[in-house]
């Protein structure tokens, strides 16, 4: 399934759950789920380089959750930051995280998501 948000098409596939982190400081997304099985669903995005994003982080994951809504609704929380790479999980009423979306900065093109995962 794509999903085209602005300049980015999102692909939804089946994958099961991650298992430890790299060894990059960034933590690996499924880490930060809260889902009640061992399956989750990987989201793979494209982007149009001839357009560059003026979004922050923040403002693109509440369009992105906007546009998809189910796993992507409920509180928004940073629960990674750096200056290359921000993950934003988006959690339910009991503060379990049900979906993450990892966005990375490209240069001159602004922040762009780059993957993101969500309980299935």
């Amino acid at each position: 399934m794509r999903v085209f948000t602005g300049g980015i098409a999102v692909v939804l596939g089946l994958a099961a759950a991650c298992g430890a982190p790299p060894a990059e400081a960034a933590p690996a997304l499924p880490t930060h789920l809260s889902c009640a099985s061992a399956m989750t669903v990987a989201l793979v995005a494209d982007h149009d380089e001839s357009v560059a994003e003026t979004r922050t982080p923040e403002q693109l994951a509440k369009d992105y959750a906007a546009v998809v809504a189910g796993s992507f609704s409920g509180q928004r929380k940073v629960v990674y930051r750096s200056a290359e790479r921000t993950d934003i999980a988006f959690v339910d009423g009991q503060g379990a995280a049900q979906a993450v979306l990892s966005y990375r900065r490209h240069g001159g093109q602004g922040w762009r998501l780059e993957e993101g995962v969500n309980c299935a």
